[in-house]
């Protein structure tokens, strides 16, 4: 059995790893300069985090200080602004701490529609541009499939097949023959050499 992803444990998700660890499914993970993104994004909400327990821990020692000195009143009237300033402290880093997961969590999981989509290639699959969804030829060329119809236009292949003796596929010679003085060829379709070409 095959070893099984890692899941994060806050989301149950699947987490990207750097492409240089994976060597099948290379597409739904990260570049070199992903992972310096993550690696920057994770200090910030490592900080941060650091921050507000800091700050919580100060907040409740002044709490307990409070009770303390219950009915000192300068006592009181000099520890009230602190422990406002402390609580605003507070609520910003926390609310930084969530920020950071939430962008971590949107880049770097695996959303689950994605991770179950097929993950292995099959002999004679995608041999149009039809039989592309916009996740597939965004997973096998990095584009969507609309901007591939219009890259593949720009080829001309088309006009390339109009020439052949079909006037559909294009044909591509061996170098050998198959019978006495008749070429042996592989027959295609030019989209389907076009999608070779952006593989």
């Amino acid at each position: 059995m095959g070893r099984q992803p890692r899941h994060r444990q806050l989301t149950n998700a699947v987490r990207r790893n750097p492409r240089r660890r994976q060597n099948k499914n290379c597409w739904m993970h990260l570049y070199a300069n992903e992972v310096t993104t993550r690696q920057h994004l994770q200090e910030k909400w490592a900080y941060h985090g650091m921050m507000a327990t800091t700050t919580a821990h100060m907040l409740l020692n002044m709490e307990l200080l409070r009770q303390m000195h219950h009915g000192n009143a300068l006592f009181e009237s000099f520890l009230s602004p602190c422990m406002s300033l402390l609580l605003i402290q507070l609520t910003v880093y926390v609310n930084l701490v969530i920020t950071w997961f939430a962008i971590d969590a949107a880049e770097f999981d695996i959303p689950e529609g994605e991770y179950n989509q097929s993950r292995l290639y099959e002999p004679r699959q995608n041999l149009w541009l039809d039989h592309l969804s916009d996740m597939k030829a965004h997973k096998m060329m990095h584009f969507e499939a609309n901007k591939l119809s219009r890259i593949y236009e720009c080829f001309g292949l088309n006009d390339v097949a109009a020439l052949s003796s079909d006037g559909v596929h294009i044909f591509i010679s061996t170098g050998h023959e198959w019978k006495q003085g008749c070429p042996n060829r592989y027959k295609f379709h030019p989209e389907e050499i076009f999608l070779f070409m952006m593989t």
